[in-house]
């Protein structure tokens, strides 16, 4: 197996990822910079999601016809199920038992039921301030770190390779270039469309998700592949940024906007996006294009129109805010679309999670009508039957809390052997 680097185009094998990283982009290490080339004439799993159709919706939007892919429906209520699942794997395969993420809550929850499937444990890091934090003390094979004062990017930039620091730890961040090709099956739920899609549309902090879902159907012959289109929040969407200056990787120095102008969708406000090379790669080879400029009040527009669309009311396809995002845009963004375009909105994430949000950006009509059929529809999934343990929580400081981490998580590892 080899892989192409994004930042210098070398060929690395991939025995030796790692240390070109170290070596020639260390200052990104923590980023996704690899394109691994081939897939060894294995395709991915078949996906778990499901495309709908929707027509009511297409007309809102002025396109032939408009589809949701949703993942809602996977067994943590996200499409992170695609990379942890992966991670997973890939960890028993090489004997871990402890895997690490850093995450706002999608990737760790998935990471945490994955890993428990197996017997495994997980550490998490988070910012502290994260409204997700009971959700992850509900797990019990998690231990969880609170980081004060933090941003997303400061709590990742810090302990983003934290499975550096203690033998035994398994990377499930998205640095570890290994894990996108587990999302190379996503794309296969398209494949029974009598029309394909012309667009894909994803919030970008799920930038790892469009760009394996790139990855996926280049390693078919399929002869229609859609523009790969990454959706984000106003001033908090760097990626953007980064393809208008044809540049790999670009961060922001601060929020360009307020953030309660932004903060419903927590997990796609961003001043720096770790699986940027691979994004913009996937943006660039299917002539894509980004569309921002979001805020909290688009999402609610995206709600009410989730309403009008009866297909997606009996599927019971209602996503949390970061999952909304493609709808929003499209909504708001209608001139970047031609009437004959056939774009596809991912729901990239379950209602259910993020309730709190939806009815705090919403109407009291429109929210407690998304409440009531999440509750209804978020009976298959397997991540809400536990109670928080605050004893899985351990805050530490915005500087210096690593060591203090490594003390802990050793202490942990100990006792479970």
């Amino acid at each position: 197996m080899k892989f192409n680097c994004l930042l210098c185009n070398k060929t690395i094998p991939a025995s030796l990822v790692s240390q070109h990283k170290k070596d020639c982009h260390n200052e990104y290490r923590h980023y996704g910079m690899m394109w691994q080339i081939g897939n060894n004439g294995k395709e991915g799993g078949s996906s778990k999601s499901k495309v709908i159709a929707c027509p009511t919706l297409a007309k809102m939007v002025g396109v032939s016809m408009l589809y949701v892919l949703n993942e809602g429906f996977n067994p943590s209520g996200s499409m992170k199920d695609y990379l942890s699942t992966r991670a997973v794997s890939l960890g028993v395969q090489q004997g871990y038992k402890w895997y690490t993420v850093v995450s706002s809550g999608n990737q760790a929850v998935s990471l945490a039921l994955a890993a428990q499937k197996v017997g495994g444990k997980v550490v998490i890091f988070v910012p502290a301030s994260s409204h997700k934090i009971d959700f992850l003390c509900s797990f019990p094979n998690t231990l969880v770190f609170g980081v004060e004062d933090s941003v997303f990017e400061d709590v990742y930039t810090q302990f983003g390779l934290f499975a550096e620091l203690l033998p035994g730890i398994y990377n499930a961040n998205v640095c570890n270039e290994f894990l996108l090709s587990g999302l190379s099956g996503v794309w296969t739920a398209i494949r029974g469309l009598s029309s394909f899609p012309t667009h894909v549309l994803s919030g970008v902090g799920n930038g790892s998700y469009l760009a394996g879902f790139y990855w996926g159907i280049s390693q078919t012959k399929a002869k229609h592949i859609p523009r790969i289109v990454p959706v984000g929040m106003k001033g908090a969407f760097p990626t953007e940024t980064a393809i208008r200056k044809g540049q790999s990787i670009h961060e922001f120095k601060d929020l360009g906007v307020p953030e309660s102008l932004v903060d419903a969708a927590e997990g796609s406000i961003a001043i720096g996006s770790y699986s940027m090379p691979q994004l913009i790669h996937s943006v660039v080879k299917t002539e894509g294009f980004p569309a921002g400029g979001l805020l909290n009040d688009d999402l609610a527009v995206a709600y009410e129109a989730i309403l009008r669309e009866r297909e997606l009311l009996d599927a019971g396809a209602v996503p949390e805010p970061t999952g909304i995002l493609g709808l929003a845009s499209l909504l708001k963004n209608k001139d970047l679309f031609s009437k004959s375009s056939r774009p596809m909105a991912v729901f990239t994430g379950h209602a259910i999670k993020d309730l709190s949000n939806i009815l705090r950006i919403t109407d009291s009509k429109t929210g407690q009508k998304i409440r009531q059929l999440a509750e209804e529809h978020a009976a298959n999934l397997e991540v809400f039957n536990n109670q928080p343990d605050e004893s899985r929580l351990h805050i530490l400081p915005k500087k210096g809390g690593s060591e203090q981490a490594v003390a802990i998580v050793k202490s942990a590892m100990e006792q479970s052997r």
